[in-house]
């Protein structure tokens, strides 16, 4: 991560607010202050990047002054990230100009705090780059993995098994580097956890070890791993096997690559059996990771659920033929609906066509045939 960011943590209570500059040290350079104006106004000459906001039942009272300094000064183009109960936001939301997705529920854990800002800090010329997640308890470890390849990779860190998996459950990557030797949950079982999420099973991991023996060695390669580094970590070293895996998952992409969108996870499953033995495979559960998937990837055809909460399937195929990368993409909207009306409603769009589910293995390889000839 970028040490050089800075956020800043407004708060009441003492305790709670140094509770998550733990979370945050090590990583960016923390400020704090209390819902007092005066001291909000102190900090324009030293602007944060980012503005964490814990609110008790308590503050309620004293948010309007603060919304104030928010909205009419240096801080009025400035991400604000809120964490509050429901109940304390219903309270505020018309005062405080915040995202209803940069809201967490209160109280919010480590993984929580940690993959909401780092969602905001992958500057726009990550983009197009390879994303790498470096797993590893140990932080000096990972900021000398960041150093050797921030040049050339957009990097995101993880200190545990769980911080890792809330992260991949809602964001892609590219590869992963895995440490085997972590307290709690080590590597192998990390490593068993990620391949369970949808969108990281084809992922490919490299381990990282201090102690890589004969038997760890072949543990890894049993597992699936793309390679292995050993600590402590050579530069050379690491961009090559990185560049050799990365490699290995283009030179595999000569077959088709299909999109699946939908918020269903078990269907997404079963989709994916349908066509994995044909087509490379990739499923993700929103729009939003749609579109993440979409800025690095261009797949040959995507399969989009027309009902969907957030963004519907309609809002997603606007989203997908707005941008001129993936405008031209072949888009087939699944429903759970066959009435006309329905139909109609989804045809206006003009997709390259519509499948009513539960759809069937041999109609859905025929359509795909179709559409590939």
């Amino acid at each position: 991560m970028d040490d050089s960011k800075k956020i800043l943590i407004v708060g009441s209570r003492r305790d709670t607010v140094q509770i998550l500059k733990s979370y945050l040290r090590g990583r960016y350079e923390v400020q704090i202050a209390d819902y007092s104006t005066k001291v909000m106004l102190e900090y324009e000459n030293n602007t944060p990047d980012l503005v964490l906001v814990y609110l008790e039942t308590d503050d309620i009272d004293n948010i309007g002054a603060f919304a104030g300094v928010m909205e009419n000064s240096i801080y009025a183009k400035i991400p604000i990230v809120l964490i509050a109960s429901v109940a304390d936001f219903q309270a505020i939301r018309h005062v405080l100009p915040v995202e209803e997705e940069d809201i967490l529920r209160r109280p919010a854990d480590r993984s929580s705090v940690m993959g909401r800002i780092m969602r905001y800090f992958q500057d726009e010329s990550d983009i197009g780059r390879p994303k790498v997640l470096a797993i590893d308890d140990d932080d000096v470890s990972l900021k000398i993995l960041n150093t050797y390849l921030q040049d050339e990779y957009s990097v995101v860190t993880a200190n545990s098994c769980k911080e890792a998996i809330k992260y991949l459950s809602n964001n892609i990557v590219d590869i992963i580097i895995l440490d085997v030797e972590m307290p709690d949950i080590d590597g192998y079982a990390t490593f068993d956890s990620i391949r369970k999420i949808p969108t990281c099973g084809e992922t490919p991991v490299i381990f990282s070890s201090g102690h890589m023996e004969k038997h760890t060695i072949m543990k890894c390669i049993t597992l699936g791993c793309a390679d292995y580094i050993l600590k402590p970590v050579n530069k050379a070293d690491a961009v090559r096997k990185i560049e050799d895996a990365l490699n290995e998952v283009l030179m595999k992409k000569e077959r088709k690559n299909i999109l699946v969108i939908d918020d269903d996870k078990e269907y997404l499953k079963i989709m994916k059996t349908y066509l994995e033995e044909v087509y490379y495979v990739n499923i993700v559960n929103s729009g939003r990771m749609a579109m993440e998937f979409l800025a690095k990837h261009s797949p040959d055809l995507i399969l989009l659920d027309y009902q969907m909460p957030l963004h519907n399937g309609p809002a997603v195929y606007n989203m997908i033929k707005s941008r001129q990368e993936s405008q031209n993409i072949p888009i087939i909207f699944m429903t759970g609906f066959a009435d006309r009306e329905i139909v109609m409603e989804c045809m206006s769009y003009k997709p390259t066509g519509y499948m009513v589910k539960p759809i069937v293995k041999g109609e859905l390889l025929s359509r795909l045939d179709q559409i590939f000839e």
